[in-house]
């Protein structure tokens, strides 16, 4: 196992194929670990982390960007409520960890897990069989796949589901005095079965609704764009 340690300069930094321990230390560095289960440790700075498959990544201080390329990756920000950091997986079986400022967090792939902590967090959601964990905070969560499950956590947050994928995501928690929903896709009359859970927009089931402690009918509204794809 190789333990490279960077400068307190902008670092750029390519591990070896094998196992690393690399510190990036001070600066806005770029790190890839570059082959093998690497540990990547940003420190100090703005720092881009690169994890390829197996690796760890802890972003630290700063406003980073951790990226997982690859599977069976565990993505941390680190760092304190003053940074705002951005974790973006592009593989499966990965867990992305925000910090407790303000984060975005993107997951394109399946089996992925999701995690706020403590800030206003914007979620983008894109494959299916993902765990959502949105903590503390005001938080947005855009959400289209299947086999979905989402925790809001404390907070007004709003969810934005893409009812056109044909499955309902599964809400674990809704405040219904804080809490809402924007639906893609579809329009109608809104319905929810409180035995079953089911929240139905024209017919269709778009999403079941646990543990929620109040009326959710009102607290639904619709996106003119026909899906996910037509947000960005």
């Amino acid at each position: 196992m190789s333990v490279i340690i960077g400068t307190d300069f902008d670092d750029v930094i390519l591990g070896s194929p094998g196992d690393d321990i690399i510190h990036g230390q001070g600066g806005d560095d770029e790190i890839d670990g570059n082959g093998g289960s690497d540990m990547i440790f940003g420190r100090e700075g703005d720092d881009t982390l690169i994890a390829d498959g197996f690796d760890t990544l802890f972003g630290d201080r700063g406003n980073d960007e951790l990226t997982a390329t690859g599977d069976y990756n565990k993505l941390y920000a680190g760092g304190g409520q003053d940074s705002s950091d951005t974790l973006i997986s592009e593989g499966n079986f990965n867990l992305l960890e925000g910090s407790d400022g303000d984060d975005v967090l993107k997951s394109f792939g399946d089996n992925n897990t999701i995690r706020g902590a403590g800030g206003d967090d914007m979620f983008t959601v894109v494959g299916d069989n993902n765990t959502i964990q949105g903590a503390g905070g005001d938080n947005t969560i855009i959400i289209s796949g299947k086999g979905n499950t989402v925790f809001g956590g404390g907070g007004a947050d709003t969810f934005v589901i893409d009812a056109t994928v044909g499955e309902p995501v599964e809400l674990a928690d809704f405040n219904a005095s804080n809490d809402k929903l924007v639906i893609l896709g579809v329009t109608g009359a809104v319905a929810y079965n409180a035995q079953t859970g089911f929240l139905s927009v024209g017919g269709q089931n778009v999403a079941v609704i646990r543990n929620i402690n109040g009326p959710v009918e009102g607290l639904v509204s619709f996106d003119e764009r026909a899906s996910y794809d037509d947000l960005f």
